[in-house]
């Protein structure tokens, strides 16, 4: 699916809507009813905080768990059934720029061609009424490898034996889909904890991943653009 300028999305199922759709994106309340959401645009981007509290699909929005460079991370129930995840949404700026709007759909595709248990599922996309592109994934406990870092110095060698082969689990199932993440730094690994200890992972963000020749254009990166962390790139990469 290639965005086009001005592409609108039904905030429910996902799917983009024609140039003569509603303006807005509908979403359900609890009982059933159908309401639009009054952010604007300019209040989600100067206070994304008003987001807790409104429907985003079919998940109520309940607390602000992070942000990033392009966006933010909230946590959401589902009203009804009691189902917990979290809500990506894509700054109100970036989601009107065509290069990183693809890129966001890009990590959703990516995430779902690989199927692996080790990269994060995502199973949900959508827009927001104030345009800001949004997908819904799994909620994850615990932190990523960078604030694990942050906080031990370095890599203890009993931690290393349990992270290195799931970390190799998570690549090896990208690159049989013809998936080459190119974003891979201690951010984009999330540790799942128990009692303080990593037990699992989650890859995260492939919006760069290189897919192979036979994935359609769109889904690819343009010859000589250069894309990633300088610090964690490849010598081929650069």
């Amino acid at each position: 699916m290639k965005l086009e300028t001005g592409a609108r999305f039904c905030g429910a199922c996902g799917s983009q809507l024609d140039s003569a759709g509603a303006s807005g994106v509908q979403v359900s309340s609890p009982g059933g009813t159908v309401h639009r959401s009054q952010i604007t645009p300019d209040t989600l981007s100067r206070a994304p905080m008003t987001l807790i509290g409104h429907m985003v699909g079919e998940y109520r929005v309940t607390h602000f768990v992070g942000k990033g460079g392009m966006g933010w991370v909230f946590a959401a129930v589902h009203p009804i059934i009691g189902k917990k995840v979290a809500i990506k949404v894509l700054k109100t700026t970036f989601s009107h720029e065509l290069e990183v709007a693809n890129a966001f759909v890009n990590e959703a595709k990516a995430a779902n061609a690989i199927g692996s248990k080790k990269i994060v599922d995502i199973f949900a996309f959508g827009q927001l009424p104030a345009g800001n592109l949004y997908f819904v994934m799994e909620l994850l406990e615990g932190e990523s490898m960078a604030q694990y870092l942050f906080r031990e110095g370095r890599l203890s060698f009993a931690d290393a034996r349990i992270i290195f082969p799931l970390m190799l689990e998570a690549l090896s199932a990208a690159h049989a889909h013809g998936i080459v993440h190119r974003d891979l730094k201690p951010e984009n690994i999330f540790l799942i904890t128990h009692k303080g200890n990593p037990v699992d992972l989650r890859l995260l963000d492939f919006g760069i991943a290189k897919f192979n020749a036979e994935q359609p254009s769109f889904l690819r990166t343009q010859a000589g653009i250069i894309k990633g962390t300088p610090l964690y790139m490849s010598p081929e990469q650069c």
